[in-house]
């Protein structure tokens, strides 16, 4: 119901907002976290949008999503007016930077812990902002009253959120997939770390050309990235893990 009471009246709202708003010299900043494609509210907003800028309305908006969502949300014939938006990759979050936003964040709270515990949060965020959150957020959760966090608080704050992301995004990842899709995916997810693309088409039985074809359907959807001439790697930490049921 929350959506449909964001969505529906969107229209009415924000071009209230915005002619108020333009008295000061201001507009209009839509934000949406999370997009999911192929739904009856992205096709609302994305109407309401196209209106109001066709009605010269001050309006901007900025959408957020895992790689494939937004490939899917880039496809729908309705919405195919956002391909002539900005589009940003976000890189991983650089160890340093999450490491100092921890320590200030745990040491606001009144927690104090040491520079190993602190590695290791940090370490098993693998740069992935969303894990940084997670992990962050059940440290707190788990500390409780606790003024040190120790370390089989971190260990279990990291666990949960390993779990966690088996729902909230391998399962989102893997399901629009092919079963060759998946299949690729798992004999790629047999090396720890990077794979060849000849490795990986050896190990399904099929020809070069045949294993690049789903290379670039999984390179279009987000999953895997090139690191090298020849090489993959998973783009999504820990799904490699998961796939080879090591997780």
């Amino acid at each position: 119901m929350k959506k449909r009471i964001f969505f529906y009246p969107l229209s009415e709202t924000s071009r209230k907002y915005s002619d108020e708003l333009e008295k000061h010299g201001k507009g209009v900043l839509i934000l949406v976290d999370e997009v999911q494609p192929n739904t009856e509210q992205m096709r609302s907003l994305a109407a309401t949008y196209q209106h109001l800028i066709g009605d010269g309305k001050n309006l901007a908006i900025v959408m957020a999503g895992l790689s494939g969502s937004i490939s899917n949300v880039l496809n729908d014939k309705i919405l195919t007016f956002l391909n002539r938006a900005q589009k940003i990759y976000l890189e991983p979050l650089p160890y340093g930077d999450v490491s100092v936003a921890y320590a200030k964040e745990f040491a606001k709270q009144g927690k104090s812990i040491s520079t190993d515990r602190l590695d290791r949060a940090v370490k098993a965020t693998r740069g992935y902002p969303y894990l940084y959150q997670l992990i962050g957020y059940y440290i707190l959760g788990y500390a409780g009253d606790k003024s040190e966090i120790g370390p089989e608080i971190v260990e279990q704050a990291v666990e949960t959120s390993k779990r966690e992301m088996i729902e909230s995004v391998f399962t989102a990842v893997l399901a629009p997939l092919s079963r060759k899709d998946v299949e690729f995916l798992k004999a790629m997810s047999e090396d720890h770390e990077a794979s060849r693309i000849s490795e990986i088409a050896a190990r399904l039985k099929v020809g070069y050309p045949y294993a690049q074809k789903y290379r670039t359907r999984l390179l279009q959807a987000g999953i895997i990235t090139p690191v090298g001439r020849g090489v993959l790697a998973f783009d999504i930490p820990y799904l490699g893990e998961y796939l080879r049921g090591a997780f």
